[in-house]
C-alpha cells in the first residue's frame, strides 16, 4: 500500500494505490456551477529544476499555458532542492522572478474556483492537488506518466477525470478550447454527471484518509 506506486512495478491484486491527503479541502466551492466558474484550468505549486522526469513543471510547454485570464499557471522555485540546483547551474534561474510574481498574484483558494484543475505529478507520481480538486468539484486533469491512480481497481477514473502524458501537455489548452467551442451542450451534460460521480468518489476517498 502506498501513494507513489509506479505502473512498472505495480502488482495487480496485491498493491493498493492510495491518495496523498490534501493540504486544503474546498467544500465551500462544491455548489458552484461547473461552467460558471471564474477560471478554466488552473495550477499553483512548485517547479523542480534540474534534469529528470520530475522537472516538467519548469518546461516552457507547461508554464506557457498561463495567459493571466481564464488560464492560470502559478509556479514557484522556492525550495531547498532548487536552491542547490541553481547554485550549480545559475542559468536555471532564468524567469525565476517573473514566475514568482505570477505565483504571488492570486491565492490558491481563489484558483480552485475553476472548471478544470491541473494536477501535474511532482517528485513522486502522486500529488496533493488530486483530492483538493475533487473537494472543490473541479475536474482533475492529471499530467503524469507511469502513475497508478488511487484505488484504480474499484474506481472508474476514466469516467471522472482526464489524463495527459507529460509529452502531450502542450496540447491541453488547444484541445479544451476546441471541445468547448464544438461541444458546449454536451459538456454541460457531461459535467453534471461527472460532478455527481466526483462527490461519491471524493466522499469515499475522504473517508479512507
Amino acid at each position: 500500500m502506498g501513494s507513489d506506486i509506479h505502473e512498472t512495478i505495480y502488482r495487480a491484486g496485491f498493491d493498493i494505490s492510495i491518495p496523498l491527503p490534501p493540504n486544503y479541502r474546498m467544500h465551500e466551492l462544491q455548489h458552484l456551477p461547473a461552467l460558471g466558474r471564474k477560471y478554466f484550468p488552473t495550477f499553483r505549486g512548485l517547479q523542480y529544476l534540474g534534469t529528470g522526469e520530475d522537472v516538467f513543471r519548469s518546461y516552457y510547454s507547461f508554464r506557457n499555458m498561463h495567459n493571466g485570464k481564464a488560464i492560470i499557471v502559478e509556479t514557484s522555485r522556492k525550495h531547498p532542492i532548487n536552491d542547490e540546483e541553481q547554485q550549480e547551474e545559475p542559468e536555471l534561474g532564468i524567469h525565476c522572478d517573473e514566475d514568482q510574481k505570477i505565483h504571488d498574484a492570486i491565492e490558491f483558494k481563489d484558483l480552485m474556483n475553476t472548471t478544470f484543475a491541473l494536477v501535474p505529478s511532482g517528485i513522486q507520481p502522486s500529488m496533493y492537488r488530486f483530492i483538493e480538486a475533487l473537494s472543490a468539484c473541479s475536474i482533475p486533469v492529471l499530467i503524469a506518466d507511469n502513475y497508478v491512480r488511487p484505488y484504480d481497481t474499484i474506481i472508474q477514473w476514466q469516467k471522472c477525470l482526464i489524463q495527459f502524458p507529460t509529452t502531450e501537455m502542450h496540447r491541453i489548452v488547444a484541445i479544451y478550447q476546441e471541445f468547448l467551442k464544438d461541444n458546449d451542450a454536451l459538456l454541460r451534460l457531461t459535467i453534471r454527471s461527472l460532478k455527481a460521480r466526483f462527490m461519491g468518489v471524493f466522499l469515499a476517498l475522504e473517508d479512507s484518509l
